[in-house]
């Protein structure tokens, strides 16, 4: 079934290309990676007996990355997760206070976890933490998350601003 366009979207923006932008990338990259990977390691534990130590992290750190980088436009798409069978049941008000509350706890949520990732790149770098199998610094991946977080911040924000306050504007509920 295909979804209406969604009242989020603001893929005309940059900020909604480069949401937009993350998630094809993501999406192409990441999930061929894990495909790969998993793929590569179920034949090599059926044919020769013996897999490899690093691919359940690959794959752990291909899905972080794939999660935080799809975020943005995921929302930006209206395709984040919801109740959709009662939320279709209510009436406009209570589909816009719902919404609003929506947007209210995500703004808290990742904004603590952008602030979060931010308070730790620095110790992160400090005192070179890495992952345990491959030895990748973990910095990078707070950076990916503080980024992605803040993408959809603005992303949330901008809806508030722009679409809320167009509506009240015009008169529509």
């Amino acid at each position: 079934m295909e979804k209406k366009f969604s009242v989020y979207s603001q893929r005309e923006s940059f900020i909604g290309k480069l949401a937009f932008k993350a998630h094809s990338f993501a999406a192409q990259v990441f999930l061929l990676l894990m495909t790969g990977v998993i793929g590569i390691e179920v034949l090599f534990r059926h044919v020769f007996g013996g897999g490899f130590t690093w691919s359940q992290e690959v794959c752990e750190l291909s899905f972080f990355l794939l999660v935080f980088l799809c975020q943005a436009n995921t929302w930006q798409e209206d395709r984040h997760i919801r109740m959709d069978i009662f939320y279709n049941m209510f009436p406009a008000e209570i589909k816009k206070i719902t919404d609003l509350l929506t947007i209210i706890c995500a703004t808290i949520l990742y904004g603590l976890l952008a602030w979060q990732g931010l308070s730790e790149i620095k110790y992160q770098v400090a005192i070179n933490e890495s992952t345990m199998e491959l030895q990748l610094p973990m910095w990078p991946f707070s950076l990916t998350m503080v980024f992605s977080c803040i993408v959809l911040l603005i992303l949330l924000l901008r809806f508030l601003l722009v679409v809320w306050t167009d509506k009240s504007k015009q008169g529509v509920s």
